[in-house]
């Protein structure tokens, strides 16, 4: 945590740091847009952009920015339907940023492939061989099963 509020991640001395939330207000409702998510059935998907570049998705086929819960780092985008979480998890290696992606929708037969909308498709996502919602391998090409549990998405 900066003073000014902002959450930044450190890897030591050879890495910069990274500010991830422009907040503790904006990080407090990611958490909170990711905890109602996080059971429903989803896909995960990742891609790399230049280090310090941030990832470009406007237009076709993304539900509007969830600015409260968007920051730096945590980007989102939120209906009623369907939503979008990424999520930068490196910027280690090959003067590359890594991100995570996910699509989550109500019904298993409703979570899109990220590689079909549009908005998506400059970034090149492919299929990650680990979901870290799940920790666990997902299956390719199927969404990670949901977990039961309660949520106010379904309000």
């Amino acid at each position: 945590m900066l003073v000014d509020g902002r959450v930044a991640v450190d890897y030591g001395d050879t890495v910069p740091y990274r500010v991830l939330c422009r907040g503790v207000e904006q990080r407090l409702q990611n958490d909170a847009l990711l905890s109602e998510l996080r059971h429903r059935p989803h896909r995960s998907f990742e891609f790399r952009v230049p280090n310090g570049v941030a990832p470009s998705a406007t237009g076709a086929g993304l539900p509007p920015v969830c600015r409260e819960a968007s920051g730096v780092g945590r980007l989102w985008w939120v209906d009623d339907e369907r939503a979008f979480f990424a999520e930068l998890f490196s910027w280690i290696h090959e003067g590359m940023d890594r991100w995570n992606l996910w699509a989550f929708a109500r019904r298993a037969a409703d979570v899109p492939d990220v590689r079909d909308v549009p908005a998506f498709g400059s970034l090149q996502p492919g299929e990650s061989d680990w979901c870290y919602l799940c920790g666990e391998p997902p299956e390719a090409g199927r969404p990670c099963p949901s977990t039961p549990g309660e949520s106010a998405w379904d309000a």
